[in-house]
C-alpha cells in the first residue's frame, strides 16, 4: 500500500472516493493502523469484547459514507483528535438509537485480533484512567512502537537483528545490561557501543517524526506534537 503512505487525511479522502479497489484499500490501511486505540476506547465505554468489535467495524465502515466524512480536510488538525471525537460521537449516536448499528455495515473491513488486544489491555497500567486520557496514551504508544518496529526492520534488512535486540533497551529506557557487558557480547569497545546507540536514537527520532507527520495538518507543528505526545507518555 505504498501509494497510501502520505497522511491519514489522504487515506480518508481516498476512502471517501468512488467505491472500489482504491477506496477499499485506503479504508483497510486506516483500519490496520489505528483500530487498536479505537477498540480500547470502545471497551472503556462498557462494551463486551464481541460488541466492541462490532462497534469498531461499524465505525470504520461509516467512514465510507459521504455524510461521515463531510467537511473533513487536512485543515482539521490532529488526526488523533478527529478519531477521538468521531468515535465518541459514533458511540453516543448508536446508544441513543439515532444510527442503526449494522454490525460492521454488513461487511468486514478487516479482522480484529481481539484476543491480542485484550491481552494488551490487561497489561496496560493506565487501563482505569479517564477514557480520553487513556486513548491519547495508547495513541502515543502506538506511534512510538511503529517507529521502533521500523528501526528494527532496518536492522533486520542489514542482517543486524541480534544487535538491535541487544541494544533496544538503551533506546527504550529498559536497558538491563551495562555497556561493558554489551561490548563483550558484541565483541566491540564500549565507545563503539555508545556510538551505535547514539545513531539508533537519532534514527529513531527521524522515524518517530515521520510517524507523527502522518497524523497532523501542517509539518511545522510536528515538534509541538512530539513534545505533547512525550508529555502524555510521561504522565502517570
Amino acid at each position: 500500500m505504498a501509494e497510501f503512505r502520505t497522511t491519514p487525511w489522504s487515506l480518508i479522502l481516498a476512502a471517501n472516493g468512488v467505491p472500489g479497489k482504491q477506496s477499499g484499500a485506503a479504508l483497510a490501511a486506516l483500519f490496520e493502523r489505528y483500530w487498536y486505540p479505537v477498540y480500547a476506547y470502545t471497551r472503556s465505554q462498557g462494551y463486551r469484547p464481541e460488541d466492541a468489535e462490532d462497534v469498531v467495524q461499524s465505525y470504520f465502515a461509516s467512514l465510507l459514507e459521504r455524510r461521515g466524512l463531510a467537511g473533513l480536510s487536512p485543515d482539521a488538525g490532529q488526526f488523533r483528535a478527529f478519531l477521538l471525537v468521531s468515535i465518541r460521537n459514533f458511540i453516543s449516536h448508536e446508544r441513543e438509537g439515532r444510527r442503526a448499528l449494522k454490525r460492521g455495515g454488513g461487511k468486514v473491513i478487516e479482522s480484529l485480533d481481539t484476543m491480542t488486544a485484550e491481552v494488551r489491555l490487561s497489561r496496560e497500567p493506565y487501563q482505569d484512567a479517564q477514557a480520553e486520557i487513556a486513548f491519547e496514551r495508547r495513541w502515543a504508544t502506538m506511534l512510538v512502537q511503529r517507529a521502533i518496529e521500523a528501526l528494527e526492520g532496518e536492522f533486520e534488512a542489514a542482517d543486524q537483528l541480534d544487535r538491535f535486540r541487544l541494544l533496544r533497551g538503551q533506546l527504550t529506557g529498559e536497558a538491563t545490561l551495562p555497556y561493558v557487558e554489551l561490548a563483550k557480547r558484541l565483541e566491540m569497545t564500549e565507545q563503539g557501543i555508545k556510538s551505535i546507540v547514539r545513531r539508533m536514537r537519532t534514527r529513531f527520532g527521524v522515524l518517530l517524526r515521520g510517524e507523527v507527520l502522518q497524523t497532523i495538518d501542517r509539518p511545522e507543528n510536528v515538534e509541538a506534537e512530539i513534545r505533547q505526545l512525550l508529555t502524555i507518555l510521561s504522565t502517570t
